[in-house]
């Protein structure tokens, strides 16, 4: 028993004294550890409201239990060198470090909107003197850019008042009375901090962008940082790569003497049963249901997305890979540029080009789809302008487009009913026509609120609608052949309390499965085209039932345009005779 206490007062002493001696660094820095972590903490407080909506409780638990220790032990970390460096060059610079991120963070977010993103970071890099000058000298007086500095003029002033009280703030800290509480509490503190260090290397291991962990904004500013850097590291390699492939990629030719519109439109978050096409209650798709009876347009009803992310699936389905073989992206080329260097005028559309829902990912497709090499490759025009609604892409395109040839692809990306759909649409009475009254759904989580969201939705579906009719009377007259699919799916409240794209668990995979990776798929055909090719009308009647999946669509996109090239597969074209089809839509990526 004796041996025993003895090792106990130990084993006290030992655990006290290496307590001590982690402390004191804090002790003896303390203004400096406090500051740098509230300059690294604040901006990403500040968003948890955001991502409360978005991502509910579960991110305040994240960023309290997660995110806040993991930014304590990185401030420790720095503390640690501080004081044991001792030299006063260096604690200013790392105060400068973190004073100007601090800044950066707060600016853009008052200024813009915005969060410390891969793109911003490209930019900031690229700005030269002119435009820097430039943009301060519009931005760094407005009302955003004055609050940026009365909070970093507040944050130097607390610095030089801390560091000069520092050592009445050490005795302080040593003279309270439940000093070792405290100590052991922060050592708790820190020590879960560094657990969470995870995160770098779960970053580090990756070799893909698509590979990337998630990233939602509620991190510190230095996690954020590493995490941009990183990011932008693997898309400059991924990019240079698959612009490299795009540049090699084998000679395609135009195989038909006519003239021919190809029109391929990448529509977002469409649930396909809030599609009256699909069977919904409610006319939400009004125009097309007629096109549908007039014998121009396909509906095709078996077809799922390999993923329920916008950027993942805008690379498979733009390039000529096939993921049932395994085959990265990046290692096919973009098929666009194929058609350009085939002789076609190439347009691109595009709505989400400035969407900051979903960086940093949107940054990864955007650099790819935008870079210089590959826009010259691909494109014979691009649009210029920042869209609010879908329709003003295509009354731009209608006024912009230049150049139209005899043989055109024009693709449109639209925004669709992503998230928040009530920004959607203008709010107007030709739109404004569903509301929560026209809801029949009886779950028991729903009151007038939610079903208020679900009818915005609809309303959204319905614009949605409306927006593909204009790009068809664009053509309606015209040699032209229409397809039109979704990126993916979403949810809105329709089987659980939820809505967005929130994972789900395996005793809901085949409800969660339905709603974000089922997708509409459609093709329209003008009546010339239908006069012309009458064997792609009859393939494309044979397929409509078919079990398909959007990777491989760029097949069906050479299939209707009759483009001769060497990237075709006919085993992964829907409308070919010789179509293999997976053997479970089940096989979708997100197994």
């Amino acid at each position: 028993m004796f041996i025993k206490n003895k090792i106990m007062v130990s084993l006290k002493k030992y655990i006290i004294k290496w307590l001590k001696i982690l402390q004191t660094p804090i002790v003896k820095e303390f203004p400096f550890f406090l500051l740098f972590l509230l300059a690294i903490t604040i901006m990403p407080i500040r968003f948890i409201p955001s991502h409360v909506h978005y991502f509910f409780m579960n991110r305040v638990f994240d960023f309290f239990f997660i995110d806040f220790p993991r930014a304590g032990a990185i401030s420790y970390l720095f503390t640690l060198f501080v004081f044991y460096i001792r030299n006063r060059f260096i604690k200013i610079s790392l105060y400068t470090f973190a004073l100007l991120l601090f800044a950066v963070c707060l600016f853009l977010h008052l200024v813009f909107n915005k969060t410390l993103q891969p793109d911003i970071i490209t930019l900031i890099v690229e700005t030269n003197k002119r435009e820097a000058s430039e943009f301060l000298y519009s931005f760094l007086l407005s009302k955003g850019g004055i609050l940026t500095l009365i909070f970093l003029i507040f944050y130097v002033v607390l610095v030089v008042l801390c560091e000069r009280k520092k050592d009445k703030i050490t005795l302080f800290l040593k003279s309270l009375k439940h000093e070792k509480i405290i100590n052991l509490l922060l050592s708790a503190f820190i020590f879960c901090g560094f657990l969470q260090f995870g995160f770098y290397k779960e970053i580090v291991s990756v070799s893909t962008i698509d590979d990337m962990p998630e990233e939602y904004g509620c991190r510190d500013s230095i996690t954020t940082l590493f995490y941009s850097l990183y990011n932008i590291y693997l898309v400059n390699l991924e990019m240079k790569h698959a612009v490299d492939v795009t540049c090699c990629a084998k000679q395609s030719h135009v195989s038909v003497d006519d003239s021919l519109n190809v029109v391929y439109v990448i529509g977002e978050s469409y649930i396909k049963c809030h599609s009256q096409l699909y069977g919904y209650y409610l006319p939400t798709t009004p125009n097309l249901y007629q096109e549908k009876k007039k014998g121009n347009l396909f509906v095709f009803d078996n077809v799922v997305s390999p993923f329920n992310r916008t950027t993942l699936t805008m690379k498979n389905t733009l390039c000529c890979n096939s993921l049932r073989n395994h085959e990265k992206w990046s290692d096919s080329p973009y098929f666009p540029a194929l058609f350009k260097k085939a002789g076609y005028q190439v347009y691109f559309w595009d709505v989400q080009k400035d969407d900051e829902l979903q960086a940093p990912f949107v940054f990864s497709m955007n650099t790819f789809v935008y870079n210089r090499l590959l826009m010259k490759e691909s494109y014979t025009q691009i649009s210029k302008n920042v869209f609010e609604y879908d329709n003003q892409a295509v009354v731009d395109f209608s006024k912009e487009a230049k150049g139209i040839g005899k043989h055109n692809l024009v693709i449109f990306h639209l925004m669709g009913q992503h998230v928040m759909a009530t920004k959607r649409y203008p709010h107007i009475s030709q739109f404004n026509v569903f509301s929560y009254r026209d809801i029949r759904s009886k779950q028991p989580y729903l009151n007038d609120e939610k079903k208020q969201m679900i009818a915005e939705y609809d309303n959204a579906t319905l614009y949605n609608d409306y927006v593909l009719k204009n790009i068809i009377d664009l053509f309606r007259d015209k040699n032209t052949v229409v397809l039109y699919f979704s990126d993916h799916g979403e949810e809105i409240y329709d089987y659980r309390d939820s809505y967005g794209r929130v994972v789900f668990d395996d005793n809901m995979k085949n409800l969660g499965y339905k709603y974000q990776y089922e997708v509409p798929f459609m093709i329209w055909c003008s009546d010339k085209y239908k006069k012309k090719y009458p064997a792609i009308i009859n393939n494309i009647k044979k397929a409509l039932h078919r079990s398909f999946r959007t990777d491989e669509i760029c097949n069906v996109v050479f299939h209707i345009s009759q483009l001769n090239t060497p990237y075709y597969r006919d085993k992964y074209d829907l409308l070919s005779p010789s179509f293999v089809p997976l053997d479970s839509v089940s096989q979708s990526m997100y197994n």
